[in-house]
């Protein structure tokens, strides 16, 4: 029988329900790396394939595989919580994400040289993180972080497909498949300006749409409902 290699694999955090699990493959770089947990939360790197299977995923740091990346899980979330620090999953070959409940990529990153395939049951979110900053008490302003498919070839299949201010590149095909709707959205960014002191003041707040980008040599768009793309700049390469 076959025998998984958990090399050094530490449980760092326990919330709750959930547990933090940090796996690196430093002593046998091409050994393959399988996980069966609740909840992933740190960071893997492997020099062959990885391969999680678990009841709710959730990424917030670096999965790094030279090879294939297999994810199988009832939930799957790829979320940054840190401007400096982004939730990235990468792969110089591909990645294939199954979930029977809903995939969302939440300022984070995918990114596969080859094939990049999330299959949910249910549905799919790709959004961009808002953030706020201050330079001091009379200047606020907010940024972006993350929310990006990339990949030669990208396939996306669930019940509904919605992407936020978020950007989906695939070098060559992209096809999104939908029970029942695709849709994009946006946010907004906003700068906001105080002039004068607390007890007498003006207040200048500008607001700036941020759209997402869809580009590809080949796009398909398959819904069985609606199609809906708002806030979103979809482009052919190769095209002016």
């Amino acid at each position: 029988m076959k025998q998984n290699k958990f090399i050094n694999i530490f449980i760092a955090v326990i919330f709750g329900f959930s547990t933090t699990l940090n796996a690196t493959n430093n002593n046998n770089p091409n050994s393959n790396t399988s996980l069966n947990s609740q909840l992933n939360l740190a960071s893997i790197n492997s020099g062959a394939n990885i391969n999680i299977n678990a009841n709710e995923f959730i990424n917030t740091a670096n999965i790094n595989s030279n090879n294939d990346i297999n994810i199988l899980s009832n939930s799957f979330i790829n979320q940054t919580l840190f401007t400096n620090s982004l939730a990235n999953i990468n792969s110089n070959n591909n990645i294939f994400i199954n979930s029977y409940g809903d995939i969302s990529n939440l300022g984070g990153n995918l990114n596969a040289n080859n094939n990049l395939v999330l299959n949910s049951l249910k549905n799919i979110t790709n959004s961009t993180n808002l953030n706020y900053f201050a330079n001091d008490y009379k200047h606020t302003y907010s940024t972006t972080t993350g929310g990006n498919l990339n990949a030669k070839n990208i396939l996306i299949n669930a019940n509904n497909f919605t992407n936020i201010s978020a950007n989906i590149n695939a070098n060559d095909n992209l096809e999104i498949r939908a029970k029942n709707d695709i849709k994009s959205d946006y946010i907004q960014g906003i700068t906001t300006t105080y002039q004068g002191d607390a007890s007498n003041y003006t207040k200048t707040e500008n607001k700036k749409a941020i759209l997402g980008d869809i580009k590809a040599n080949n796009i398909n768009l398959i819904s069985n409902n609606d199609i809906n793309l708002a806030g979103i700049l979809l482009k052919i390469k190769g095209t002016n």
